[in-house]
């Protein structure tokens, strides 16, 4: 008897059936599913470089609580110096910076309109 019914057209029928259905269903997910795989990759990717960028101020804030980085910035934005010390200012001279150099074309023209007048003889 169990035979006959693992032989029956309506077991095959109905096997066949569910497996349309159970295929369907796949079908239907999924893109559903590959939308999230690509969320999830895409959060993974977020966490990552958030994480990197929790290092990195981490270092920086080891940086700026460095005793030595909070003396040159109240040395320079609160004029701050130790006692017995003396504090000479250096102020850049506009005179002194370098002129600037002059366009080659011009020299070219220059040096052309000598040849010239020496050629011609004035």
């Amino acid at each position: 008897m169990f035979k006959n019914i693992l032989q029956s057209r309506w077991l095959t029928a109905g096997i066949a059936i569910l497996i349309l259905l159970l295929g369907s269903a796949v079908y239907r997910i999924l893109p559903v599913v590959t939308v999230l795989n690509k969320e999830n990759n895409n959060l993974r990717e977020k966490i990552s470089k958030i994480n990197k960028n929790i290092k990195e101020l981490e270092k920086s804030k080891e940086y700026y609580q460095d005793p030595s980085y909070l003396e040159h910035e109240a040395r320079l934005r609160l004029n701050y110096k130790k006692p017995d010390e003396k504090v000479v200012f250096v102020y850049r001279d506009q005179y002194n910076q370098p002129e600037p150099t002059a366009d080659k074309s011009q020299g070219l023209f220059e040096i052309l309109k000598r040849w010239l007048a020496n050629l011609i003889g004035k």
